[in-house]
C-alpha cells in the first residue's frame, strides 16, 4: 500500500521529512524506523520526547543508543547518494500506524499513532 502523506498531520509530515534528513546527513539510502523515532525524539514542542520523560525513560540513553544504531546502518558514497527510500520495517510502521489511526477513528495520522507503532515494531527498537 503506498504511503498516504496527504493523509499525515503537519507534525507527523515534518517527522518523515526530519527523518530523511538524519539519513542523508550520514549517506544513508535507506530510511528505518530509528531515524524516524530519532526525529519524533528531536522534533520541537513535540509530544514524543515529552511522553517519555513522564515515563521516567531515559531520553539521553534511547538517543545515544538510536545515535549508536543508526551509525551501523550501511553508506552510500558516489551515484545513488542523496536517494532515501523507505525499509520495509518503516513501512509497515507506518501501515501499523493507519491502522492505529483508523481504530481510534481519527482522519489524519498523527506522530501518536506513529509512535504506537514503532512501540509495537518487533524488528528493532
Amino acid at each position: 500500500m503506498p504511503i498516504r502523506f496527504d493523509r499525515f498531520t503537519i507534525k507527523a509530515q515534518e517527522a518523515f521529512q526530519d527523518a530523511q534528513t538524519i539519513a542523508l546527513d550520514r549517506n544513508q539510502q535507506q530510511l528505518e524506523v530509528e531515524h524516524l523515532l530519532l526525529a519524533l525524539i528531536n522534533q520541537k514542542e513535540g509530544l514524543t520526547l515529552q511522553l517519555l520523560q513522564k515515563l521516567g525513560a531515559n531520553t539521553s540513553g534511547i538517543i545515544s543508543q538510536l545515535e549508536d544504531e543508526i551509525s551501523k546502518l550501511p553508506r552510500v558514497e558516489g551515484a545513488g547518494a542523496g536517494q532515501v527510500y523507505m525499509s520495509t520495517r518503516l513501512n509497515n510502521v507506518a501501515e501499523a500506524a493507519f491502522s492505529e489511526m483508523k481504530n481510534l477513528r481519527d482522519e489524519y495520522l498523527s506522530t501518536e499513532h506513529l509512535l504506537l507503532a514503532i512501540a509495537d515494531e518487533r524488528n528493532g527498537i
